[in-house]
């Protein structure tokens, strides 16, 4: 016996928002999936380009059968609201409480309700709106808001400042820990990105475990600085060259922040502590380490170029 399908039910009528129904004069209804909102026009006209532009069109009217006119205008009404599609009602009323009516928003509030919110911003080119979100978003660290959702947010809403911190630390991450889902939200351009200044780095991380920085000149307290140099040279291939190259990343030299610290606790018996002080001094002001960071920031560079450049 065939299955029978059952009826199809009405979906529930949409019900008012409990904070933004303004039912006063100079407001218009909007639907947003199922909740009704009704706001005040001159708000959005101010505060957003195509609003300004949409209320700018003329309305329509046209005659019934006893001639009267009848007003076919969306969002006078409950009945006949202006509908918003592909919004979802949380960014909707977010956006309305912290960047139209701006009204104060405790902390600590989701990263994904400014998301939202930039989303509407940058859709309905809320230029004020969308600039304080943004700088909202900016300060959020890596914990809450992840590089990877960062760099994605920052391609899909052109938003090159969140794009770039969030490509520095991806860039000293290892290329080979992105899944394809991870790929695919920061986008193709930013991954080929990526992995060519991960192969130039690793080019790099070679060079410096190869050759260590010179050494300085002679400290005033050096009694012999050809021992003092051989001292430092065994030292970089025996203890600094092993921690660049560890096939661990959890172990690698960070070149970033840990040369300096590596460096400070070097076993070098038989090197002045004056030469000593001097080359960390070299290490403190990047010496032998700066090519790392130069290749990211060209990094950088690249994908401002190709994605966010007018």
């Amino acid at each position: 016996m065939a299955d029978t399908v059952p009826p199809q039910t009405d979906a529930p009528p949409p019900t008012r928002h409990a904070e933004f129904y303004f039912d006063v004069e100079g407001t218009d209804v909007f639907l947003v999936q199922n909740t009704l909102f009704r706001v005040h026009r001159p708000l959005l006209v101010m505060k957003s380009t195509v609003f300004e532009n949409m209320f700018a069109l003329p309305t329509a009217t046209h005659k019934d059968g006893d001639d009267s006119l009848i007003d076919d205008v969306e969002g006078r009404t409950d009945a006949k609201p202006i509908h918003l599609p592909q919004v979802m009602e949380r960014d909707f009323s977010f956006l309305l409480a912290g960047f139209i009516y701006a009204r104060w928003l405790q902390p600590p509030q989701a990263v994904e309700d400014y998301i939202g919110a930039l989303k509407l911003a940058t859709m309905w080119e809320m230029h004020d709106a969308r600039q304080a979100v943004i700088w909202q978003l900016e300060q959020y660290h890596s914990q809450a808001f992840k590089p990877i959702r960062k760099l994605e947010v920052a391609r899909l809403y052109s938003v090159p400042s969140l794009a770039a911190p969030a490509f520095r630390i991806m860039a000293r991450r290892r290329i080979s820990d992105l899944s394809l889902e991870d790929i695919s939200s920061i986008g193709i351009p930013t991954f080929i990105i990526l992995s060519q200044i991960s192969e130039e780095m690793q080019s790099e991380r070679k060079l410096v475990a190869r050759m260590a920085p010179p050494m300085c000149d002679p400290h005033t307290s050096c009694d012999d600085h050809a021992r003092c140099a051989k001292e430092w040279e065994e030292a970089w291939w025996n203890q600094i060259a092993p921690i660049i190259l560890h096939p661990n990343p959890m172990y690698e030299l960070s070149f970033a922040w840990g040369a300096e610290q590596v460096v400070s606790i070097l076993r070098l018996p038989r090197m002045t502590p004056g030469c000593k002080e001097a080359m960390l001094q070299m290490i403190r002001d990047g010496q032998g380490f700066k090519g790392e960071q130069n290749f990211i920031e060209k990094g950088v560079e690249r994908m401002n170029k190709l994605l966010y450049s007018p």
